[in-house]
């Protein structure tokens, strides 16, 4: 928050704890444009989440070699502890590797790009944004692939997170 506050008064002269003073003085929170205006940021939020979501999402047919892939290491293999063998865990770890490179590979060269669009311009907070972006980005679809492999092998979201 003290990146913000030390924006805002850079900028227009007050922080955050003076922006706090004013919205209760001026009843902000009832104001109407401005519940108005939050319901349109909300609402262009989630449109971006989604379409994040989306865009992680692997298509349908990749999703089904994926599980294909995955059944042909046979049955989970568990040990005394409830968690994957080491080999099993290895060996469903490098499909979803494969196919996490698989479904962000274009991506990651057009993050790329524009990252390094952002360093020659010497804007600094973009190139901040842009990573930030990638890596959630691969993040999810990442969590998207082992949760696809996984629920298709039947291993149990407690087994997988406790192995991992």
């Amino acid at each position: 928050m003290s990146k913000t506050s030390d924006a805002l008064l850079i900028e227009f002269g007050f922080d955050l704890a003076h922006l706090a003073k004013a919205s209760k003085h001026y009843n902000l929170e009832n104001n109407e444009e401005l519940k108005s205006f939050r319901r349109i940021v909300i609402a262009q939020k989630e449109s971006e989440e989604k379409a994040e979501f989306a865009r992680a999402q692997p298509p349908k047919e990749i999703v089904e070699k994926l599980i294909e892939e995955g059944k042909k290491l046979g049955d989970p293999q568990y040990k005394q502890d409830g968690t994957m063998t080491f080999d099993y865990f290895l060996e469903t770890s490098k499909i979803v590797v494969k196919y996490t490179y698989m479904q962000t590979k274009e991506g990651l060269e057009e993050h790329a790009i524009k990252r390094r669009a952002a360093i020659a311009a010497k804007n600094e907070e973009e190139f901040q944004k842009l990573v930030l972006a990638t890596a959630n980005w691969e993040q999810l679809t990442n969590t998207l692939i082992q949760a696809n492999l996984y629920q298709a092998l039947k291993v149990p979201k407690a087994v997988f997170e406790k192995s991992a």
